[in-house]
């Protein structure tokens, strides 16, 4: 288990097939119950606390474990670290686990911590123990009520009229997305969720909240895939659908009713491949969505496809643009999300690959700086190692937003093992700060390694900070159905001062399913963002956000284009709001998450400001529009001004 012993960004090296068996066998191993910790009579085994006896929920606990070993001969070490509510050993939760051997004189000492709101919801007084060893004193901590609101989410999937399934996933077929949009411009939002051999759903929203599947008669049910992400490629201001799949994709044009037509072949956007996402940017801002498929591998034979580089000709036809990235980097890699932002701040997309770390040739991570025009071609510079974005994991999934409020896009990837957070540090770089931060989560629990798909952000809470929440999930069924085949999402509230509080199991949204994409919007129009569960070889679950609280503003912004790229994608907003804040989104068509569509108005949370001072819009044209003194809790809209 090489690729897990060193630091957390360690890559993975094998094939997912092997890494599958190689992890399920290790697990059922480790799970067998943690072993009442048999350690040799002769250690001297204690914990001992370094932090506050009183801790905040979502805050981590440090603490050392010590064995001495002071008798003749060597001893070995088995002892497994459990947490528990006080005096509830039934509910015990074991953490960690240690086997080794520790010579006469010896001392092992290890540092840990924890939160217990990973698994636990309540606040109140929790043992930290060794199992089995009911003579060595616990830790005791007490779990207070958090300072910075845990968002709340409920189950609302059956009442809204979302029950479905998603099948089990194939070798290769990793991914699962959904995608959230207007089709039927109504002025609700609906949901796009392909399924694999099954038919796919298009769920109409009745301006209720309640949703009825309407795929058959709108002409989409026939139309299988992995993911999906929408557009409106034709700029005739309606949303049409892109669906990825091993091969080939499809590209469904709205008629403006919400009806769909198969216009894959016509436009060129076909492809052959196993391609696990699609994401849009309109790259020479011509006004024209191009497009970029990620594609991974196959496990049988092991290959792996090139992505590829759509460019939006302007007539419904698209040209193969790939070789504008091949002439400074490669777009070989098993790759599973590209998102386009303005990395620099410079006026237009950049380009950013999430490459899972994978077959026998694996690549890093790949940042690809737009230069514009240079002669008569268009320039993309691999600034993958300079910027320090050329990091070697198994990246699944994406999340761009600006978490600690400097005015510069910051990322998040997904993981096995810990996932990163790349903070921008405004000068072309990135410096991975996910220890630092609190997010670097490596086990779920001592029989599992955490494994995280999905990568979305919002302010959950409203407070005016936005929030990170990961997918996570198994990465095939286990044959034997053990516990450890499931693995909770992860909700990790801002604090605000550069840290996350780890409000998984407060929040109600530790989902313990497969889950490989999380797609959010505001289905209900209540000014709080909502979570579609896309849970592969299971139900797919709609979480509604009941987060209450006193000072909870907000405002939803609809940026839309005047005479090209109708949907602003890449449009870039800035919220000024008291005391200096200045609080800074994009428009995303797809690019973030994994395999899928978030609502693209954005939401952003106010806190107690209960008025935005000013909002500042550019598009990619270079136009901008400054809105001043705006009310808030309301959705607004932002036209493009004429030139």
């Amino acid at each position: 288990m090489e690729g897990f012993r060193s630091t957390y960004l360690r890559p993975v090296r094998w094939t997912k097939v092997f890494l599958f068996s190689v992890l399920a066998t290790a697990m059922i191993v480790a799970a067998a119950p943690p072993a009442p910790a048999e350690h040799d009579e002769g250690l001297e085994v204690k914990l001992k606390l370094l932090t506050s006896r009183q801790i905040e929920q979502g805050d981590w606990v440090k603490f050392r474990l010590i064995a001495d070993n002071s008798t003749p001969g060597s001893r070995f070490l088995d002892t497994t670290v459990v947490v528990r509510p006080k005096g509830m050993p039934e509910r015990e939760v074991a953490f960690k686990r240690f086997r080794e051997t520790v010579l006469t004189g010896d001392r092992v000492i290890k540092e840990l911590s924890l939160a217990p709101s990973t698994w636990f919801a309540r606040t109140g007084t929790y043992e930290i123990g060794i199992a089995g060893h009911n003579e060595i004193r616990p830790i005791i901590v007490d779990v207070t009520k958090s300072s910075i609101t845990a968002p709340r989410f409920e189950d609302v999937t059956d009442e809204a009229g979302l029950s479905t399934s998603l099948g089990d996933f194939p070798c290769g077929a990793w991914t699962g997305g959904a995608a959230w949009g207007d089709f039927d411009a109504d002025g609700d939002l609906d949901l796009f969720l392909p399924r694999q051999a099954e038919s796919s759903h298009l769920f109409i929203n009745d301006g209720t909240g309640h949703f009825t599947d309407e795929a058959a008669t709108r002409g989409v049910a026939s139309f299988l895939g992995l993911s999906a992400t929408t557009s409106d490629y034709d700029n005739d201001d309606d949303l049409d659908l892109y669906l990825t799949a091993d091969g080939p994709n499809r590209l469904l044009r709205n008629d403006g009713k919400g009806h769909f037509e198969d216009v894959t072949e016509q436009a060129g956007v076909a492809g052959d491949a196993p391609s696990q996402s699609s994401s849009w940017g309109d790259y020479d801002a011509d006004g024209y969505l191009d497009l970029y498929v990620t594609n991974h591998a196959r496990c049988e034979p092991q290959a792996q496809f090139l992505d590829v580089l759509y460019h939006n000709n302007g007539d419904g036809t698209f040209d193969e643009r790939t070789g504008l990235l091949h002439r400074t980097g490669s777009t070989k890699g098993a790759g599973f999300q590209t998102s386009w932002f303005d990395y620099d701040s410079d006026g237009d997309l950049d380009i950013f690959l999430a490459n899972d770390y994978y077959g026998p040739a694996p690549e890093g991570n790949v940042l690809w700086r737009n230069d514009g025009l240079v002669g008569n071609e268009w320039q993309f510079t691999d600034v993958s190692v300079a910027s320090g974005m050329a990091v070697n994991m198994n990246s699944m999934g994406v999340g761009i937003f600006d978490y600690d409020r400097d005015l510069d896009f910051d990322v998040a990837i997904s993981n096995i093992y810990a996932p990163a957070l790349m903070q921008n540090q405004g000068d072309g770089t990135f410096r991975n700060v996910a220890a630092q931060a609190r997010i670097d989560r490596t086990h779920h629990d001592a029989t599992s390694i955490a494994i995280t798909w999905g990568t979305v952000t919002a302010d959950f809470n409203n407070d005016g900070w936005e929030d990170l929440y990961f997918a996570a999930g198994r990465l095939r069924r286990g044959e034997l159905h053990q516990p450890m085949d499931f693995q909770p999402n992860q909700m990790f509230t801002n604090n605000r001062r550069g840290r996350f509080l780890d409000h998984s199991a407060p929040s109600g949204t530790d989902d313990p399913s497969h889950t490989r994409a999380a797609p959010l919007a505001d289905y209900d129009g209540d000014g709080r963002v909502d979570i579609f569960l896309v849970n592969q070889d299971g139900a797919p679950r709609l979480l509604r956000n009941v987060t209450r609280g006193r000072n909870r503003h907000w405002v939803s912004v609809d940026v839309r284009g005047r005479e090209g790229n109708t949907r602003a994608c890449g449009a870039v907003v800035v919220a000024a709001v008291g005391h200096g804040a200045r609080l800074k989104q994009q428009v995303m068509c797809g690019g973030v998450g994994l395999g899928s569509s978030n609502e693209t108005a954005l939401h952003f949370g106010l806190g107690r400001h209960d008025r935005v001072r000013k909002l500042t819009v550019t598009w990619l044209s270079g136009r901008n529009k400054v809105l001043t003194d705006l009310r808030s809790n309301r959705r607004i809209r932002v036209k493009e001004p004429q030139q």
